[in-house]
């Protein structure tokens, strides 16, 4: 693992569940200077009585030499020009369930520091009173460059990534955005219209059991993150999903079945560790 860099200064901008691990995960690895940005007076108070900088001035930020930048995605665009403005020399990564639409504004209006970046784990839950040092270990952390850092740049984030025991993996933004509409935004839109197709059957709902319970868990994700998310990457949700009706259209076929549901069950019994993170 690699040492920790405590000469630099961390800034945070939004606590939330993602800002909040990020912040309680470098503090557990003993970064000395974190600085985080936050409206919320409780969460800074937190801060302040574990021996940090926080506040809800914007300018905190100032003097860090990177900051994870963890708003909202429809916040996200907004937030980096504001901190790039007041901090130029800064390296800013946020922290978005999208990267293109992000990379390619901050690239075009701006000539910021710029390290596109989306940590691949959450919960259904939100806020700071939820976040856990504990979250990223061993999930992969993709990462989006931008053409104004250099590679020593993208470096020190990974290994700051890495210091977290996540680990960090190199992608294009539009590859990022195809795969994640996949994996994440597409299983939590079906979770939704699951419990939305029988919110008023009762019959139904007295049913539903530890399979429904499962697939439905992220109907519960965070309104605002859940809602951007289909707004921003509704073509390849879309998309998405005429790949999933396709393949279920196929598996209700008797030989198609029989030809793929054992590579199925094997491939999903080795894709997870006892933890329930990623493997491959």
């Amino acid at each position: 693992m690699p040492q920790l860099q405590n000469n630099l200064k961390i800034g945070i901008a939004s606590l939330g569940l993602i800002g909040g691990s990020i912040y309680k995960s470098l503090k557990e690895k003993g970064y000395k200077e974190i600085i985080a940005y936050t409206q919320n007076e409780e969460t800074i108070l937190q801060i302040k009585r574990d021996g940090h900088k926080a506040s809800s001035d914007i300018y905190v930020l100032e003097n860090c030499d990177l900051v994870f930048v963890c708003s909202p995605i429809s916040k996200t665009i907004e937030m980096i020009k504001k901190i790039c403005k007041i901090n130029p020399t800064a390296i800013i990564a946020d922290t978005a369930s999208l990267k293109s639409n992000i990379l390619e504004e901050i690239e075009k209006k701006t000539k910021c520091k710029f390290i596109g970046s989306h940590p691949m784990a959450g919960t259904e839950h939100s806020g700071f009173e939820h976040s856990d040092a504990e979250l990223f270990k061993d999930s992969k952390w993709i990462l989006t460059p931008s053409k104004f850092v250099n590679d020593t740049e993208v470096k020190l984030l990974e290994n700051i990534i890495l210091s977290i025991e996540a680990k960090p993996l190199i992608m294009e933004a539009k590859e990022h955005d195809t795969s994640v509409a996949l994996v994440s935004h597409t299983p939590m839109l079906l979770s939704q219209s699951l419990i939305l197709s029988i919110i008023d059957d009762n019959k139904t709902l007295k049913l539903a059991s530890s399979g429904f319970r499962d697939t439905t868990r992220l109907a519960m994700s965070n309104k605002t993150m859940a809602k951007d998310m289909l707004i921003y990457n509704k073509k390849n949700i879309q998309k998405a999903l005429k790949k999933i009706i396709e393949t279920a259209n196929k598996l209700l076929q008797s030989e198609y079945f029989d030809k793929n549901i054992d590579q199925i069950i094997s491939k999903r019994k080795t894709m997870y560790n006892s933890e329930g993170k990623n493997n491959l």
